[in-house]
């Protein structure tokens, strides 16, 4: 029988921290790059209010950006879910508000969709438990995170897929350094 795939979607830093005062505290095109790439190829994501917010706000800075937004959704060519019990659909542009990610998954009951888990730390800490698949950026240093993923699901429950895995020269906050793309699968999968 089908069911849905969660996989999550993060780039940590040496601490598998993620985030610091509801921000992501580095600058990274080649992740972003990255993140696109893989969240095109799953097509559903899912994120908490915070996440949506942030990025919700950081596109809004440009000119014309509700627009666009409103036309091609917040995450274009993606379906996007927002999992808040406090804002209202009428309060979210470019993406559907559930109340929870039970609700996403229920959506696509019977299929093999893919789903990726995009933030933040709650969400992430609820979907490690059934997440197939984690795509991980590492960024080999400390940037004083206040969020983090936590260590111990992941070192018992996924290894490392070599084949899908990589180390790139990438530019982090204007310093030239090597980042790696690190693809982890559930064992027994």
């Amino acid at each position: 029988m089908n069911h849905p795939q969660l996989e999550l979607i993060v780039a940590v830093d040496s601490n598998l921290g993620f985030g610091k005062g509801g921000k992501i505290p580095w600058k990274c095109k080649e992740d972003m790059a990255r993140f696109t790439r893989v969240s095109k190829e799953i097509r559903v994501c899912v994120m908490g209010k915070h996440t949506y917010t942030d990025m919700r706000d950081m596109q809004l800075e440009k000119d014309g950006a509700e627009e666009r937004i409103k036309e091609k959704g917040i995450l274009p060519e993606r379906e996007s879910f927002v999992i808040s019990s406090t804002l209202k659909q009428e309060d979210v542009i470019g993406a559907t508000v559930v109340p929870d990610l039970r609700a996403v998954i229920n959506l696509y009951e019977n299929t093999d969709q893919r789903i990726a888990v995009i933030g933040g730390e709650k969400l992430y800490i609820q979907a490690l438990s059934s997440a197939t698949k984690l795509h991980m950026t590492i960024i080999p240093r400390e940037f004083d995170c206040d969020r983090f993923i936590p260590v111990d699901p992941i070192q018992n429950n996924f290894h490392i897929d070599s084949s899908a895995s990589e180390t790139v020269e990438a530019t982090v906050d204007e310093t030239q350094e090597r980042i790696h793309f690190a693809t982890y699968v559930r064992n027994n999968q």
